[in-house]
């Protein structure tokens, strides 16, 4: 074991999942062959592009992000961990296809979790004489902030800009879980929600297994003309922030649809509550 430059978060053979990979990991087999969590995005490139700097260019920006080749794997225990590439082995496929619609055919495959690299890129061409870019991550590895990243560095090493590695990856990310998990404070933090949200109903809205009354119930129009400068305006004058405002919105029509004063909801958030997560490749 060693040290890197992350203020002693040790260089393992092997790491855990953090709980919210663990819960893409399981909800895919129970959905074999499912592309649900599969993060594609295709781009048309203009011009005469020069594939070969392109290709360079991804590259470098995986070079940058070495958490996207990490593998999962099932150790002896039984448990599913995570390991990282002992040397970089990731290139970019060029592929020929008849058109377009035999391309996006081919190219968005599921995942094989325990024996798949979870990154795929490619550079497609088509007998019409276009060229596209393709990248495709699985989101136990990627997320919507990651791909705002990772297009940034592509385009940066496309530029000629030499990219620093990223100092603080998924796998710290696992570590510093774990140690929290294990902590007192945590343990303090569950007791805390657990009786915070106990008593708490489970199913308070009504909602139809028809998918045309659960679109009616989440499209919901909201009468006025508040547009977001107005919104925007307001929450400066009030000193909020526009998420504040936009939760205890949805907040209160729930609760008004419920018919209950206290309402209950979870929201998403991209996980960088850390300042060294900014730059970040990984789930």
């Amino acid at each position: 074991m060693y040290y890197d430059n992350n203020k002693n978060f040790p260089v393992l053979d092997d790491y855990p999942m953090t709980k919210t990979q663990e819960g893409i990991f399981f909800e895919t087999l129970s959905h074999p062959g499912t592309t649900i969590y599969n993060i594609a995005t295709m781009l048309e490139l203009g011009g005469v592009p020069d594939v070969s700097r392109i290709k360079d260019a991804v590259i470098s920006a995986v070079k940058a992000h070495p958490y996207l080749l990490t593998r999962f794997f099932q150790n002896d225990k039984g448990e599913v961990r995570q390991k990282r590439p002992e040397e970089f082995a990731f290139d970019v496929e060029e592929l020929r296809f008849r058109d377009l619609d035999e391309l996006r055919k081919n190219l968005l495959q599921p995942y094989d979790l325990l024996n798949d690299s979870l990154l795929r890129a490619s550079i497609a061409r088509t007998d019409d004489g276009k060229i596209y870019v393709y990248f495709d991550m699985n989101h136990a590895v990627f997320d919507g902030v990651s791909r705002q990243i990772f297009m940034r560095d592509i385009e940066r090493a496309y530029k000629g800009e030499k990219l620093e590695p990223e100092k603080f990856s998924g796998w710290e990310a696992a570590l510093l879980e774990e140690r929290v998990r294990n902590s007192s404070q945590y343990q303090k933090a569950k007791d805390y929600y657990t009786e915070l949200f106990s008593g708490c109903e489970p199913d308070c809205l009504p909602l139809s297994d028809t998918q045309e009354d659960i679109e009616g119930v989440v499209s919901v129009i909201l009468p006025g003309h508040a547009d977001t400068e107005t919104i925007k305006r307001f929450c400066d004058d009030n000193g909020i922030s526009e998420n504040d405002f936009y939760t205890s919105a949805f907040g209160y029509v729930i609760a008004g649809f419920s018919g209950r004063e206290d309402s209950i909801f979870t929201t998403i958030n991209n996980g960088r509550n850390d300042s060294r997560f900014m730059d970040s490749v990984s789930m």
